[in-house]
């Protein structure tokens, strides 16, 4: 049975009721205090340092349009790898949220072999998967190597081994998510691609946040304020990213140098940077309101 959120309102009281089967409460609450340990020492819990590297990779790309020549191209893939490491942070996140969803409200049992640490499949394959992407690009970029200069059919034939390598990864991504309770949309596709992902990751976390805040009012006897707000802001901006990435790829890059396109497009690759951590962090605040609400009986 699919463990995805759904937008339906959820009834409170029956998956107390499913969580208290099959030893599901005695679970949750181990989590629940391994959770609570977790966010005593990072309040924000993964959600810091995917905004750690956002920050760091935003910087780099106003900066990469100053350098020029071979470090330019060292610039690029220097920031494509912080991008993977910014998609298998943000995954880390979702997958985590998405699991101790999953015990709290959906009755599902806690894994003893993972002790309630989310599972890194997803996470992984995202790596991989955009990380054969940004690779299929990097052998369009001029190579600082005396090889690839000498020799262009190997690099031509290297390009397409790499992107056969991405297209056999998109399955394998797509089952790893379905195993981990994330394969119920068809958005999900979009986590093999960069920049992309984070329509799905949104919506995802949009329905996760909804729910926990709505089991959070639920024992706090009150109405949920959950807002969808903030996801609707950063889908507005990042309809905006894709274009602007879409028109950079089809006149030369991003990082073609230090011109008034570059510096508008960097900026439009921040605000929407931003504004999907900002949705994040409304998911991140439901989720954790759910954390101090669950101690308390729930009221009728």
């Amino acid at each position: 049975m699919s463990t995805e959120p759904h937008e339906n309102a959820f009834a409170a009281p029956a998956a107390d009721s499913v969580a208290a089967s099959s030893g599901g409460r005695a679970a949750g609450d181990e989590l629940l205090a391994a959770r609570r340990r977790w966010f005593a020492s990072f309040p924000e819990g993964p959600l810091e340092f995917v905004a750690a590297v956002r920050i760091i990779w935003i910087l780099g790309v106003f900066a990469a349009p100053v350098v020029g020549g071979f470090l330019r191209t060292y610039a690029a893939i220097a920031i494509s790898l912080l991008l993977l490491a910014d998609a298998a942070l943000t995954m880390w996140w979702l997958t985590g949220m998405a699991a101790d969803h999953g015990v709290w409200l959906r009755g599902r049992l806690l894994d003893p072999a993972r002790g309630g640490r989310p599972a890194i499949g997803p996470a992984a394959s995202v790596a991989l998967t955009q990380g054969l992407l940004f690779a299929f690009g990097v052998t369009f970029l001029s190579l600082p190597i005396e090889a690839a200069r000498l020799h262009p059919g190997v690099m031509v034939t290297i390009r397409w081994i790499v992107f056969a390598a991405y297209l056999a990864s998109v399955p394998l991504l797509l089952a790893v998510c379905r195993s981990a309770g994330l394969g119920g949309r068809r958005s999900v596709v979009l986590l093999a691609v960069p920049f992309l992902h984070w329509w799905t990751v949104r919506r995802f976390a949009a329905d996760l946040g909804a729910d926990f805040a709505g089991q959070a009012a639920y024992r706090l006897g009150r109405d949920s304020d959950f807002s969808r707000a903030a996801f609707i802001v950063a889908d507005v901006f990042w309809a905006i990213l894709v274009l602007i990435v879409a028109v950079n790829l089809s006149v030369g890059g991003i990082w073609a140098g230090l011109t008034f396109r570059g510096l508008c497009s960097g900026s439009i690759v921040a605000v929407a940077a931003i504004a999907d951590v900002a949705a994040m962090e409304v998911a991140q605040h439901a989720y954790l309101t759910y954390l101090r609400a669950a101690s308390r009986p729930a009221r009728s």
